[in-house]
């Protein structure tokens, strides 16, 4: 989406309703800018008659933060974000901060940004995919912006012995065939930076010699 330039003098020569519901407004320079019709409505700007410099700025306020939404609704089609993650990718787009913390409140009011959520499909996602333990998932969330509070809620319904001590067991297995010389210390380390706590490595590595810690 191209950015249109907006100053005092431009016209809007017509108004077109989009099949998306947005609105088009085609200017008498041949640029075209687009709006959502809640943001149009709000401006109550003439048509057909040259803008003066506050109603020009207010039309250049609107275009921004409608292609911060637009922006923002793109990401999360494409998955889930926490808020901080949005943001931090918008800031990457955007100049303008007021804009991009207003379209996050939006966002929130409106059930399109959840931190909750996302952190449940993190979640969900890791611990089908991925063999880490608990202290590693509530890391990887905090460094996503989630609070240290909601990550050890929702990672205390998966609060199970013998769901980590059988992750920490697959670990240890592909670790061991990656290198068929690693020797307890290290393979205890190794599971600890993992995010498996000493009780559930000391369960996976009952087989073996324990190192003293």
């Amino acid at each position: 989406m191209a950015v249109t330039t907006i100053e005092a003098g431009v016209i809007v020569e017509q108004i077109r309703m989009l099949p998306s519901g947005e609105i088009a407004l085609e200017l008498r320079s041949g640029a075209t800018v687009r709006l959502d019709w809640e943001a149009w409505s709000a401006l109550d700007l003439p048509t057909a008659v040259a803008l003066d410099a506050e109603q020009a700025e207010a039309l250049a306020v609107a275009e921004g933060r409608f292609r911060v939404r637009s922006k923002a609704l793109e990401l999360l089609a494409n998955r889930e974000h926490s808020s901080w993650e949005l943001r931090q990718k918008l800031r990457q787009r955007f100049q303008d901060p007021k804009a991009i913390d207003e379209c996050l409140v939006l966002l929130e009011e409106r059930g399109y940004l959840s931190d909750e959520r996302f952190a449940q499909r993190f979640l969900e996602s890791r611990i089908a995919n991925r063999d880490h333990g608990p202290y590693r998932l509530l890391a990887e969330l905090q460094q996503r912006g989630i609070s240290r509070e909601l990550a050890e809620s929702l990672l205390h319904e998966y609060d199970s012995p013998h769901l980590w001590l059988e992750k920490a067991e697959r670990a240890k297995e592909r670790i061991l065939r990656r290198s068929k010389t690693v020797n307890p210390q290290s393979l205890w380390s190794k599971l600890h930076q993992q995010g498996f706590s000493g009780a559930t490595i000391s369960a996976a590595l009952r087989d073996l010699p324990q190192p003293e810690l």
